[in-house]
């Protein structure tokens, strides 16, 4: 009895190990050259620096501001991407040598899906950027197309991009269609800071995705009627009855810093600008976040927060596996290991068998099929290799045999 159950232990690991083979042989990191898993995001990130230092450089950044009389004073340009693109003899933002994964998905097939909030219809302050925001990303990915001998727009050989819209507007949806491969950039959605709940768990958006040179910034600002009481932002932030009112882009700023406040009444789907401003001046509301220093209503005044939100460029992060295997590796990481009953937990087999887990299969259907098949039996085989030295050294030889092709 005890042997037909080992050698039935041993069918099934022979069968995993069998469909494993094929599925890294046709996984679509090995195939497209990646020494690491997402090192093609990594270089779309570094070639989208390389665009956007060299649309600072060459004056584009601020040609596209001005052209627009009311963005051009709202706007400013955070410098962590600096207009200098040679230092000596060293170039400080190549374009990546070698393209492989996404990038080189994007610069084989030319086209780039961008992920854009569907709001066409809806009202709000924040189609204030609706021509520069096309313009600046319009300018940037023809940098990047440029940087590997591909023709700007409106050459028909250009990159394109291909909108993908997101519906309703919500940075976790953001994120998870980020890193689920729904759209491989957003547009300029969402700011550096605060965080997006993806898969059911709170992170920082710097931890939820990668991220490019912070492409502008708009500074904000407190508007309250002419008498009112509130003199500095402090004043404001200490307020126990402090009504608010806020916009779609505002709204999770005020949420993170107006914690004391007694409501805080978000427009989305109106407009704000207009609502607010003369919800303050009747006395419906307290106080309007806005990025405009001059105030809508000849009624009102501003305050500046000397705060400015940042607003890079996203591509997909580390998480993306986490995010699309919520139900099964999350689950799994609660259940015996057989890797880490044969090698540790923190053993270097282990850490490749994760990395093959998150990286390769979790990412088909197929892979996903076969990781439900393996916590379906792992307990039983745990169990069973606890007790039984001989079979412990047939799973691990198995195992053995497949490590150097998953390397």
């Amino acid at each position: 009895m005890k042997n037909r159950i080992r050698n039935h232990f041993v069918s099934i690991l022979a069968s995993l190990v069998i469909c494993i083979i094929p599925t890294v042989l046709l996984s679509p990191i090995i195939v497209s050259g990646e020494q690491y898993v997402g090192q093609g995001k990594d270089q779309l990130v570094d070639a989208l620096d390389a665009a956007i230092a060299r649309v600072l450089d060459s004056g584009q950044w601020r040609a596209i501001m001005n052209s627009d009389p009311v963005v051009a004073p709202l706007v400013v340009n955070i410098a962590d991407c600096y207009p200098r693109l040679v230092e000596g003899e060293d170039e400080i933002y190549p374009f990546p040598a070698n393209p492989t994964g996404l990038l080189a998905d994007v610069l084989t097939s030319k086209q780039i899906r961008m992920g854009i909030f569907d709001v066409a219809e809806t009202p709000g302050t924040f189609h204030v950027f609706d021509n520069v925001n096309p313009a600046l990303m319009r300018a940037i990915i023809d940098e990047l197309g440029k940087g590997y001998g591909i023709p700007p727009s409106p050459d028909p050989g250009a990159i394109q991009i291909v909108p993908v819209y997101i519906w309703p507007p919500s940075s976790s949806l953001v994120f998870t269609g980020l890193n689920n491969g729904d759209f491989d950039i957003t547009d300029f959605l969402g700011a550096l800071g605060a965080t997006a709940s993806v898969g059911g768990k709170e992170q920082r958006r710097r931890k939820l995705a990668r991220f490019t040179c912070t492409a502008f910034g708009t500074p904000w600002y407190i508007h309250v009627r002419n008498d009112s009481s509130y003199q500095t932002f402090d004043d404001v932030l200490a307020d126990t009855t402090a009504d608010l009112c806020v916009g779609q882009l505002s709204s999770r700023l005020s949420e993170d810093y107006f914690k004391n406040a007694q409501s805080i009444t978000q427009k989305f789907t109106s407009d704000d600008l207009v609502e607010c401003s003369e919800g303050v001046r009747d006395g419906t509301y307290d106080a309007y976040l806005h990025f405009d220093p001059e105030p809508y209503l000849q009624e009102l005044r501003s305050i500046d927060m000397q705060i400015v939100s940042g607003i890079p460029i996203w591509v997909a992060g580390d998480t993306a596996a986490d995010v699309m295997t919520t139900t099964t590796t999350t689950t799994a990481t609660e259940q015996p290991c057989i890797s880490e009953e044969l090698y540790g937990e923190h053993s270097e087999q282990t850490e490749l068998l994760r990395t093959f887990r998150d990286g390769v299969l979790s990412k088909s259907e197929a892979g996903q099929e076969l990781l439900k098949l393996y916590y379906q039996w792992s307990p039983a085989i745990v169990k069973a290799v606890e007790g039984d030295e001989e079979f412990k050294a047939q799973v691990k030889k198995m195992i053995d045999g497949v490590l150097p092709l998953i390397r």
